[in-house]
């Protein structure tokens, strides 16, 4: 039996807006994510066309090597490209920003779907995306 794969979802990637927090760390707890230091200034979301938070990914900044440290999508549209236009659109903005690395500290979870992007693992908790050009 063949099962089709569900249509990608078209969203809107770009910074938190201050009154889209309180869906991110709802996002986020949801999903069994840390939520300490997460606010706007260092998150990306991912909105539906109706402005629904449908994802987050938060960076914070260690040593001046920014470092992925939470992502989640809504579990109702995982598979379906929110994570990947996520990624896509904050390696892209720090790629602008000048940074030579991304670090992600990855829990043991979601290894694959980070080596899809160019991530090596770096040790047993973290993989390292290293920018070019």
């Amino acid at each position: 039996m063949h099962t089709e794969k569900p249509a990608v979802i078209d969203v809107t990637v770009g910074k938190a807006k201050p009154e889209e927090m309180p869906s991110v760390v709802q996002l986020y707890k949801k999903r069994g994510v840390e939520t300490s230091g997460v606010g706007p200034a260092n998150t990306h979301v991912a909105r539906t066309e109706s402005g629904r938070v449908v994802g987050a990914l938060s960076v914070v900044n260690c040593g001046g090597v920014p470092v992925i440290k939470n992502i989640a999508v809504d579990m109702e549209l995982e598979g379906r490209g929110v994570g990947r236009q996520l990624f896509e659109y904050v390696i892209e903005e720090l790629k602008k920003q000048g940074h030579h690395h991304i670090i992600i500290a990855h829990q043991n979870r979601n290894q694959g779907f980070y080596s899809k992007f160019g991530f090596k693992e770096l040790n047993p908790s973290e993989m390292v995306l290293e920018l070019r050009g």
